[in-house]
């Protein structure tokens, strides 16, 4: 029996990318192996769970909600503490733009 396809290649199978020979080489090793036949398997039931979790509707109101309730609190947080670290970078700043052109006098 030859070695058995790549994971990359099985994948590519069941995304119908393959075609020609390889397709046929890969689908008859199918066949005959049953391991790679289950990691076929299991590649076609992750690729469909991925797409079913990929359309999900949008978050329960509730949960959107708390969602953006936290994240405007954060928001909230931070503007005050923003404008004081703006002020405090603006004083830095000064004296040492003062510093120096003392020094350069």
């Amino acid at each position: 029996m030859s070695h058995c396809p790549l994971l990359e290649e099985v994948s590519a199978l069941v995304d119908g990318e393959l075609s020609g020979e390889r397709e046929l080489e890969i689908r008859w090793h199918l066949d005959i192996c049953h391991a790679c036949a289950r990691s076929a398997d299991a590649v076609v039931a992750l690729k469909r769970a991925v797409g079913r979790a990929h359309h999900r509707d949008v978050p329960l109101p509730a949960l959107r909600r708390s969602v953006m309730a936290r994240v405007l609190k954060r928001r909230r947080g931070w503007r005050p503490r923003a404008g004081a670290i703006a002020g405090s970078v603006l004083v830095a700043t000064g004296a040492v733009l003062l510093s120096v052109a003392t020094y350069m006098s």
